[in-house]
């Protein structure tokens, strides 16, 4: 298969990783050869300097052969008439555009994506607005990532003292009803990613990702939960009126959340007036003001989100509200540089990034017959695969016992037409079977092959 990408940025390298990873033929375009030399140093690709909307530059990357076209640059027109030139060329390629907006095309006009030569469209900030409303509702959540199976998730979540979990050994859980088809996947201590076995103990502060059902998970995270997390408050303060920040507003309004809007700029917070609902409170002013937070009623909130355009300020802003009492705090992170930083800042309980968010959601719209990608992990320097058993593979006929998986991942769960199995002993069914594998990319990349046709 091949594959063409448009755009060199956080994104367009994420999915270039992971094509080159399934041994996709791929070409990289983009106007800056300074963005591709990197790209060429670490990945085995053709690049070509050039604007992807122009027909001579999709023709020298044979877009008339290729499979897919994939339109990731930060401007939309760019990724919009690549797609529509494109499908003028090769009407049989796949077309993905990541657009900036929910609005831009408009089906009351007849401008839809489909008519523009777009198979599916990506807004950056409503899948990481979604990102963030899925880790909300339970205090001790720290990020969920959907697999494939419906309903079937991996989610991280944290242990406050004088949680029942913290103590309990793995092989001799208290409560096995809990963890029927649950797998506890992995642990985050102090920085460090243990992938445990039976003999492992739960520590105060560990950050635990279990895959499973996702009833069975939250029924485990209530139970694991102090009384003090279960109280009932159900307020949200948002610091920030862009367009996260509005999307996060709406979705935690329409749940039924009473919501607080807090935004720096005049003429954002004005045009946000014209977007929010008369039930969601706006206040202009900084996050970073003591006194305006106490105003808003910050150590009352339920969660906090720093949801603007500044790193430096949605650090400061979650630090301030954890100090005045929010019994969460979640920061967006737009640097890619800051992300293992602030995850590893213990006074901040989540970051989510729109360019991971839209990633993740890319790389599950671009799904092949034995790999696909559930995502890419936004506090864990961490990946996500689902394969599917080959029956000529080294796992074929095998149990979890017998697999030689490197060190550095695990197996996550097992995936049965579209169900969640038990990762048990048994052998793996070869028609049928799905394995989602949890670990960090080199290991991952090893691991694949145990799947793989050899």
């Amino acid at each position: 298969m091949k594959a063409i990408i448009i755009g060199a940025g956080q994104v367009g390298r994420g999915l270039a990783e992971t094509l080159c990873l399934e041994n996709r033929d791929v070409v990289f375009i983009d106007q800056d050869e300074e963005r591709l030399k990197p790209i060429v140093e670490k990945l085995d690709l053709l690049t070509i300097e050039g604007n992807g909307a122009s027909a001579s530059v999709l023709a020298r990357a044979d877009v008339m052969n290729a499979n897919l076209l994939l339109a990731v640059t930060n401007s939309v027109e760019t990724n919009v008439l690549a797609c529509q030139i494109a499908k003028m060329m090769n009407p049989s390629i796949r077309t993905i555009c990541r657009i900036a907006v929910k609005d831009y095309f408009s089906e009351t006009h007849g401008v839809n994506a489909e008519r523009l030569g777009i198979d599916a469209a990506v807004v950056p900030h409503l899948e990481c607005a979604k990102a963030i409303v899925n880790a909300v509702h339970q205090p001790a959540v720290r990020e969920i990532a959907e697999l494939s199976a419906p309903g079937a998730v991996i989610c991280g979540f944290r242990l406050q003292p004088g949680s029942p979990i913290v103590g309990c050994q793995i092989g001799k859980f208290p409560r096995p009803e809990l963890i029927g088809r649950t797998r506890f996947a992995a642990i985050s201590r102090r920085g460090r990613l243990i992938f445990p076995g039976d003999g492992e103990r739960f520590n105060n502060y560990d950050e635990v990702y279990a895959a499973g059902p996702r009833d069975e998970i939250e029924s485990l995270i209530d139970w694991s939960q102090t009384s003090m997390e279960k109280q009932p408050r159900r307020r949200a303060v948002i610091a920030g009126a862009g367009n996260v920040g509005l999307e996060v507003a709406l979705r935690l309004h329409a749940l039924g959340w009473r919501v607080a809007v807090i935004e720096a700029d005049r003429k954002v917070a004005e045009a946000a007036l014209d977007a929010l609902p008369a039930g969601i409170e706006l206040l202009q002013g900084t996050p970073t003001s003591t006194q305006l937070m106490e105003e808003l009623g910050v150590s009352g909130c339920r969660v906090f989100i720093a949801a603007s355009r500044v790193d430096e300020t949605n650090v400061l802003s979650c630090l301030l509200a954890r100090r005045l009492g929010a019994a969460k705090v979640i920061a967006l992170i737009n640097k890619a540089d800051y992300r293992a930083i602030i995850a590893s800042m213990e006074n901040i309980d989540c970051c989510f990034s729109p360019r991971i968010a839209a990633l993740n959601t890319i790389l599950n719209l671009v799904q092949g017959g034995e790999r696909r990608v559930g995502a890419l992990l936004h506090r864990l320097q961490a990946e996500i695969f689902e394969l599917t058993v080959d029956s000529t593979s080294e796992a074929a006929g095998k149990n979890l016992v017998q697999l030689p998986l490197p060190e550095g991942c695990t197996l996550a769960a097992r995936l049965r037409g579209n169900t969640i199995v038990s990762a048990s002993n048994e052998e793996f069914n070869i028609a049928s079977d799905r394995v989602v594998l949890m670990g960090e990319a080199p290991a991952l990349r090893q691991a694949q092959k145990l799947f793989l046709a050899r």
